[in-house]
């Protein structure tokens, strides 16, 4: 998938509640699915809590007003070393300005590279996507139910590759303006 994925990852963008067109986000067709998702689903809840937390970020003194889209990502980590390379979620005119993560996996996971991998391995980057200077490259790892929110343009970041599956779902705050432009000229 576009050159950052190695072994299989699949991703799958399900819809919540409604289907509302195509999803809006660049996926290859061979990964792109839309399915309904009840909203009385574990899943469904947890999707409902993490659109929640726009109005929450706001609240507590994000810098721009937040959208959410319809549809989230569901990625599954094969467990045969799957690995996603470096990559930043928004640059340029994309409306994506936090991602959100939560990790779907088992409460024994082992995160060393030895074990379960897996590690989201992030650092800081400037507008010309280079390393700030003096950031060092942070790890985290996944635990069943964590969540991680981060800035989509300045946080740049890896998967390590992960030997065991593994789950995370992936929900994307657009600025408001951005997203509500670009919706507007699509139509």
């Amino acid at each position: 998938m576009h050159g950052h994925v190695g072994a299989t990852v699949c991703m799958v963008v399900v819809q919540l509640y409604s289907y509302v067109g195509p999803p809006s986000l660049n996926f290859p067709a061979s990964c792109r699915h839309s399915q309904l998702l009840p909203r009385d689903s574990a899943l469904g809840q947890l999707v409902a809590y993490l659109k929640s937390l726009a109005y929450e970020l706001e609240r507590l003194g994000h810098k721009e007003p937040l959208s959410v889209p319809p549809s989230v990502m569901l990625a599954c980590y094969d467990g045969q070393g799957a690995f996603y390379k470096p990559h930043m979620d928004s640059s340029g005119t994309d409306p994506r300005r936090l991602t959100a993560i939560v990790y779907l996996v088992p409460p024994d996971w082992d995160a060393a590279p030895s074990k379960d991998g897996g590690q989201l391995v992030w650092w800081l980057v400037d507008e010309y996507e280079q390393p700030k200077y003096g950031t060092a490259r942070n790890c985290l790892d996944p635990r069943a139910g964590r969540l991680v929110l981060f800035n989509a343009r300045t946080v740049m970041h890896e998967v390590l590759p992960t030997h065991r599956k593994r789950f995370a779902l992936t929900l994307w705050y657009f600025s408001a303006s951005d997203h509500q432009q670009s919706a507007s000229t699509t139509r």
